[in-house]
């Protein structure tokens, strides 16, 4: 499909703006978040959207491809090894959003953090690889105003454009803030306190002699400080959130562009008492914000509790851009949802992890509305009642009374990793 001329395409716009290391829960009525309130109130929030893998790169590589980490064969972060020592890249040859849409006529573009092996995704033949027509790295305000000036120079064909900010990541620096001020509705999370004695080892491992190491002696007054850093990092989004929807606005597209506001995965923030993400699968990494605002078709502010994950996107993409998504995706088409049209729809997700750094430590896990199943590769298993604990804070996996929830979550788990040939069967 070639490109058509704007008056005889009614296809929307698809604007994604993906941050980094956002996770879903957070004090909405602490924060000034004007411009997401903005996307609420003509859209949907999923409540219940999830990443593939609390790992940046990976995650990337599934929100693109719609396929899972180990599928599309990045399961670390750049420039690390894989479960098997090889080196890991997204391969171009993999269908992607930016390819499937610059195919099918959209002008396809992409701004800020790209952390898929290269720096920067490769040019070949004037186009990017994966599909994007342009392609500039920038942080922070600088990447929101070349969204704006992106989005206001084309208007003549549909167009779909990729914002990746590097925030609230940069709240690892929180280590050199040690006087940072302390918002005064700031509160450390009702399950920090976790001594982790019921937990996989790796978890205490992480926290003594990995990265968690400056905050092994955190107390409630630390961990309101690491948090109001947070918050501040995500006020901050929301003003850049606040120059694109305002060049969208200027431009007269804002009713016919579909707006994307999700994260690649979530920040622990002292649940159980662990800072960053590591070794572990707590809904604080793996439950991330999810709004897909769509003016022209959403009137009022929509909410969905549906099970819903990155992989998702990609056939929403195309069903939008009127182009059929690859065969064998899990992913499902979140349309339906949007128009609040009656749907049969998943009972659990999936996801998977397999290292940070050079520590491999593989974990699979199942979730379903009422648990969380999660089993450690090398040994150690997790089992949560989500309803009745939802800080995680009691691991039940050796409860005799929960023995056939466990074994139903871990067959079900196990006939998962089958279907994506997981190299760690």
């Amino acid at each position: 499909m070639t490109a058509r001329a704007r008056d005889t395409d009614s296809r929307p716009n698809i604007l994604l703006i993906l941050t980094d290391q956002e996770r879903q829960n957070i004090p909405h009525r602490y924060l000034h978040l004007p411009n997401r309130k903005r996307l609420q109130s003509r859209g949907m929030t999923f409540t219940n959207a999830f990443c593939a893998t609390p790992q940046c790169s990976a995650s990337r590589a599934n929100l693109l491809t719609g396929r899972y980490p180990t599928q599309a064969g990045v399961t670390q972060n750049m420039l690390q090894r894989n479960w098997d020592g090889a080196q890991q890249a997204l391969s171009p040859s993999i269908p992607n959003f930016g390819s499937l849409l610059h195919e099918a006529g959209y002008q396809t573009g992409y701004i800020g953090k790209w952390h898929l092996l290269e720096e920067r995704p490769p040019k070949e033949n004037g186009l990017w690889e994966y599909g994007f027509e342009t392609y500039q790295f920038a942080r922070h305000d600088k990447a929101a105003q070349l969204a704006a000036e992106w989005i206001g120079e084309r208007q003549s064909v549909p167009w779909c454009l990729t914002v990746s900010f590097i925030d609230p990541h940069d709240i690892y620096a929180i280590r050199n803030k040690a006087e940072y001020p302390i918002r005064p509705h700031a509160k450390a999370l009702s399950n920090t306190h976790d001594d982790l004695s019921q937990k996989p080892p790796p978890q205490e491992k992480f926290l003594k002699d990995d990265q968690g190491k400056f905050s092994v002696n955190y107390k409630d007054e630390d961990w309101r400080r690491y948090l109001s850093y947070y918050y501040d990092l995500i006020e901050a989004l929301d003003r850049y959130i606040g120059t694109i929807l305002t060049s969208l606005q200027t431009t007269g597209q804002s009713e016919n562009t579909v707006v994307i506001y999700s994260s690649d995965h979530g920040d622990l923030g002292g649940a159980h008492g662990l800072p960053f993400k590591g070794p572990c699968m707590y809904e604080e990494l793996l439950n991330i914000p999810l709004i897909l605002s769509w003016p022209a078709q959403v009137k009022k502010a929509l909410v969905s509790d549906k099970l819903v994950q990155l992989g998702d996107l990609l056939p929403t993409f195309c069903t939008l851009a009127g182009c059929t998504p690859p065969n064998s995706l899990y992913g499902k088409n979140l349309s339906p949802l949007l128009q609040q049209s009656p749907v049969e729809w998943r009972d659990a997700i999936f996801a998977e992890y397999c290292g940070k750094q050079q520590w491999v430590e593989p974990i699979r896990t199942i979730r379903t509305k009422a648990f969380k199943y999660n089993d450690y590769i090398n040994g150690h298993e997790e089992l949560y009642d989500l309803d009745h604990d939802p800080g995680e804070l009691r691991n039940l996996v050796g409860e005799y009374q929960y023995r056939e929830i466990r074994n139903e979550l871990r067959n079900r788990l196990t006939a998962w990793r089958m279907s994506i040939e997981d190299p760690t069967l």
